[in-house]
């Protein structure tokens, strides 16, 4: 037996409407006059059983004013059925409806997972046997949980057990965009997505301001967030070594209070799992603190490290450690992705980067040059900054990587040209870019005619250096070409040209930065190279993007480990296996290692060997740990960002699944269907009824 219950049920104080016919029947009825009449000859006396009628007439009319309104009452309270595979009631349609679960590990806090497998329960038990529903789980990646066309008691009962926490941060972008690809290709007529989550603003804010979800598809928002969680967590661990004479070192470990409660905990340091330091400290709400380990005595070889947070109240757990790995390196080095390559050295698109770079006894940085088809075999960690120079083209596997290596920390300059298709670009990147391509700005090279650098933030530490005049002028370099954009943002733009346009924009992406700038970085569309100031704007973009992270090997989770940086290539791939955090060893079979689920150090094993051969370590991505999430107004307003409104619907159900029931199933239409109907049979019987 389906339970009944009511969305808006203060509606029901309209009930009290139903009382205004009694009240007028009472008020307006007939009360028996005497009059004296003497010829009583004239009169004929009536039937009892006429006058009976009549009054079983008015009682009937009575009765369906009073339902009316009842049913007006009912009908606004907006009523629906709950438990079971009720359906639609109407015939409507077959839906294509895709379900999904944000399960990142943000989610872990409180039981925000079992309310989302809670209400995404009652969504699917509320479709009916023409429909088709899939269950989606996504965090970083997406994976399907199951799907029903008919039985969808029997799928929601599956959630429990196919639904669980991942260790990855949240990417609502690539979650939406499965989702409307199953949509897209689903023949029904009406097709939604119900996406259930933390709404977390720091994952929320990665979502590109420009995407828009295709037309036809009806996005609903169920957050499960109550906005009181605390949390404190380890971002970020960085070594110097301020003694270079000696094997010591200075751990800073990045630590950030997101609650609003002041808490003591104690950050222990170990090296290859032994204790070496700890310090005690109270975190005040909101703060960051950079906690130095002074003067640690690094063994010598490989050093597995690890900083744990121990002491805390409430949050999560798993992003309370922070494990890294120390090497030996030589000078910074810096990858750079050559998209038109050249036989005739002064042609090639790297030719001024590459003098630029490789200065003789001034070369602060090593270049390493590449081309596109290349660019697979190299494992981006190696590098401080991977610079990208008018590419047209990348494997998707590719910019999937760079995309985790910026995440990580790693810098990326990405400079345009001649070769860029801005289809292929905004696809490809869409997560790294700070702006959006549009068109060329001109349809040919004018090089009698030409933009310039006007509107320049000096403050910014690229630019800082030519606030002083002395230092070089910006505006004497002319721009013959360049790409119109649309930026994420206008904080995103660094420079613009005396037209307005942008010139150099900048987006941060986790811990790492991107620098894009809209004209080429040779001298096919401006004459930058030939300038004074190229060489001391080029090291400062290189300074300022570049990785931090010299001789630290550090993964996110789900981040794929190129296997050449450890040796193990061709057929040593097969000699060779992993060791998880976990203790459990993993045969390779391919170039790439891509089962980094779980956070800690992972050991490179070669058959044969009595010890690794090397090791990695793998992090949660820190912009999950910020457990803030977005109000409802705010979630609202982000809705309608990525929705069509003239052409579809976009809702934000809070907390409360019975909204979808309701609208699903509509019983509200039943309500005003029978009070019209009422209404229309008490017209025709007032008008047949004695007054």
């Amino acid at each position: 037996m389906f339970g009944l219950s009511f969305l808006n049920s203060f509606f029901f104080w309209g009930l009290a409407a139903a009382s205004l016919p009694i009240i007028i029947h009472l008020i307006k009825r007939n009360r028996a006059i005497k009059l004296p009449f003497a010829a009583m000859r004239f009169l004929q006396a009536e039937p009892n059983r006429q006058h009976r009628s009549q009054r079983l007439k008015q009682i009937i009319l009575l009765l369906m004013r009073i339902t009316a309104l009842a049913l007006l009452a009912f009908a606004f309270a907006r009523p629906f059925l709950e438990n079971g595979d009720t359906g639609t009631l109407w015939g409507d349609q077959p839906k294509a409806v895709v379900v999904m679960i944000d399960n990142s590990f943000s989610m872990a806090t409180d039981d925000h997972l079992d309310q989302a497998v809670e209400q995404a329960k009652k969504i699917v038990r509320s479709f009916s046997s023409r429909d088709h529903v899939q269950v989606m789980q996504f965090a970083e990646t997406t994976e399907t949980v199951g799907a029903a066309e008919s039985n969808f008691s029997a799928l929601a009962n599956l959630l429990d057990d196919r639904i669980s926490l991942s260790n990855e941060g949240t990417n609502y972008l690539q979650a939406l965009q499965a989702a409307e690809s199953l949509l897209l290709e689903a023949p029904a007529t009406y097709k939604y997505v119900y996406l259930i989550s933390d709404f977390q603003r720091t994952a929320w804010e990665r979502l590109n301001p420009h995407w828009r979800i295709q037309s036809g598809i009806n996005l609903n928002l169920i957050p499960v967030d109550d906005g009181s969680a605390a949390n404190i967590a380890v971002l970020d661990v960085h070594v110097t070594k301020p003694d270079k004479t000696r094997r010591r070192v200075d751990v800073l470990a990045r630590v950030k209070n997101f609650g609003t409660e002041a808490q003591r905990v104690s950050l222990v340091l170990r090296m290859n799992d032994r204790k070496t330091a700890q310090r005690n400290l109270t975190f005040q709400p909101g703060a960051e603190q950079v906690v130095r380990f002074r003067r640690v005595a690094a063994p010598v070889g490989y050093v597995t490290g690890q900083v744990e947070l121990v002491g805390e109240k409430g949050g999560l757990a798993v992003d309370n450690n922070y494990f890294f790995i120390l090497e030996n390196q030589s000078r910074a080095q810096i990858l750079a992705v050559d998209g038109e390559p050249d036989r005739d050295l002064t042609r090639d698109e790297l030719f001024f980067l590459d003098r630029a770079l490789n200065l003789p006894g001034y070369a602060r940085f090593s270049l390493i040059k590449t081309t596109s088809k290349k660019l697979p075999q190299f494992d981006f960690a190696e590098y401080r900054a991977v610079i990208l120079a008018n590419v047209q083209d990348l494997p998707r596997a590719t910019a999937r990587r760079l995309t985790y290596y910026v995440r990580s920390g790693g810098g990326l300059i990405i400079a345009l040209g001649d070769r860029t298709n801005p289809n292929i670009f905004n696809s490809l990147f869409q997560e790294l870019t700070p702006a959006t391509l549009n068109n060329r700005a001109f349809r040919s090279v004018d090089r009698e005619n030409g933009v310039i650098l006007a509107e320049v933030d000096y403050q910014h530490p690229i630019f800082r250096l030519f606030s002083d005049a002395g230092q070089g002028d910006l505006s004497t370099a002319q721009f013959y070409q360049y790409f119109h954009v649309e930026p994420l943002s206008p904080e995103s733009v660094l420079a613009a040209f005396d037209d307005g346009s942008p010139a150099i924009l900048e987006r941060k992406v986790g811990s790492g930065k991107v620098i894009l700038l809209t004209s080429s970085l040779d001298s096919e569309w401006n004459d930058l190279p030939v300038k004074a100031m190229y060489l001391p704007l080029l090291y400062q973009t290189l300074e300022y993007v570049a990785s931090q992270r010299k001789g630290q090997k550090s993964f996110l989770v789900g981040n794929p480990v190129p296997l050449q940086r450890f040796g193990v290539v061709g057929e040593q791939v097969r000699q060779a296996s992993i060791k998880t955090p976990a203790g459990h060893g993993i045969d390779l079979d391919g170039d790439l290692f891509e089962q980094t689920s779980e956070p800690g150090i992972y050991e490179v094993w070669r058959k044969g060997q009595k010890q690794p051969a090397a090791y990695f370590a793998v992090n949660v991505d820190p912009k999950e740990s910020d457990l803030a999430g977005l109000p409802p107004e705010e979630l609202q307003a982000k809705v309608a960002e990525v929705t069509n409104d003239e052409i579809q619907t976009a809702s934000l159900t809070i907390d409360n699944p019975g909204v979808h029931l309701e609208k699903h199933q509509r019983l509200w239409r039943f309500g005003i269907l029978l009070a019209i109907f009422l209404l229309v049979g008490e017209t025709w019987l007032a008008n047949r009824t004695y007054r």
